[in-house]
């Protein structure tokens, strides 16, 4: 059986100290965290009249897919997209339904800047796109 090195230390705790040191990289850890993320678009409701539960929709080209909310006017929604792939001006198409499936404000097309984020850290997966939108409701 393997004894543990004086001081109840082991031999692997010893090499991680040293391999700093002497310039070895292979036993250092890249220092990825695990926070997930989707890309998507954050979509806030201006004006009055917002009455819940609503669908909100997002559309990027043919990618369209939709949230759930209860919500009160300018408060976000995220609705995740996979459709956003880069820094690139995007358009979507937003659209708000109330519950039934009534239209509550006409299709609303937006030109968006996504933005990249890497929340584990540079070079750590995953590499999200977010962008952010506002639908007025007529008055």
């Amino acid at each position: 059986m393997r004894q543990p090195a004086r001081g109840g230390r082991s031999c692997a705790g010893a090499l991680a100290l040293v391999a700093p040191l002497t310039g070895c990289t292979a036993f250092i850890p890249q220092g990825c965290t695990a926070i997930g993320a989707d890309s998507g678009v954050t979509v806030t409701l201006a004006g009055n009249g917002w009455i819940g539960p609503l669908t909100i929709e997002v559309c990027v080209a043919e990618n369209c897919s939709s949230s759930p909310a209860i919500t009160r006017t300018a408060e976000p929604v995220i609705v995740r997209n996979t459709g956003l792939t880069s820094t690139k001006p995007t358009e979507v198409v937003i659209t708000v339904r109330g519950q039934g499936g009534s239209l509550l404000a006409p299709a609303m097309r937006s030109t968006v800047r996504p933005t990249e984020l890497q929340p584990n850290g540079p070079q750590c997966e995953p590499t999200v796109w977010v962008a952010a939108a506002t639908v007025s409701r007529p008055t």
